[in-house]
């Protein structure tokens, strides 16, 4: 059905629901697109929030780790190449998540290697997102459920910090 027009809800959600639609009406690739887009758009607010998160508390990292002139600089220049690389936008949205993942700590954490399995699929989705992006034929088919599966786990173990690919969504779903 949607959502009311006034509601406050992030534009991730609403690429989520229009690719739900898209479901319903049996049109795959726009599906595909739109589940693709709510990821997208989740990365995106994820890296504005580890961006804000730097450039507001500069000053106090440095302060907090830094004991010499010497680990001042190297703290501040370690953090500058941080921001400007978060706040780089022309990297693949695969290379954002990962990023991003171990910047909250999930990439390399070992309670989360189930999801993070899912991370190869995350690539290939976003393969068949740039084919059906850029109007070229996507010959394989698009299993469409198993796309929307792959972005809630992943969206949902950062979101809640846990890992929902280890134990089948068993602590959502009763």
């Amino acid at each position: 059905m949607g959502i009311l027009r006034d509601e406050l809800v992030p534009s991730w959600i609403e690429y989520l629901i229009e690719g739900c639609i898209n479901i319903v009406y049996k049109n795959n690739k726009m599906a595909l697109f739109n589940i693709f887009a709510s990821l997208d758009k989740f990365i995106e607010l994820l890296n504005e929030n580890i961006f804000d998160y730097y450039i507001t508390n500069y000053n106090r990292i440095i302060k907090k780790f830094s004991k010499t002139a010497d680990d001042k600089a190297d703290i501040g220049e370690f953090l500058k190449i941080k921001i400007k690389k978060i706040g780089k936008d022309n990297r693949r949205i695969i290379e954002k998540l990962r990023d991003a993942l171990k910047e909250v700590g999930i990439n390399g954490n070992d309670e989360f290697k189930k999801m993070f399995s899912l991370i190869k699929q995350v690539e290939e989705i976003e393969e068949i997102r740039n084919k059906i992006g850029h109007g070229e034929k996507v010959l394989r088919n698009i299993d469409v459920g198993e796309v929307f599966y792959t972005v809630l786990t992943v969206i949902f173990s950062v979101v809640e910090y846990k890992d929902f690919e280890s134990n089948n969504w068993e602590t959502v779903i009763i």
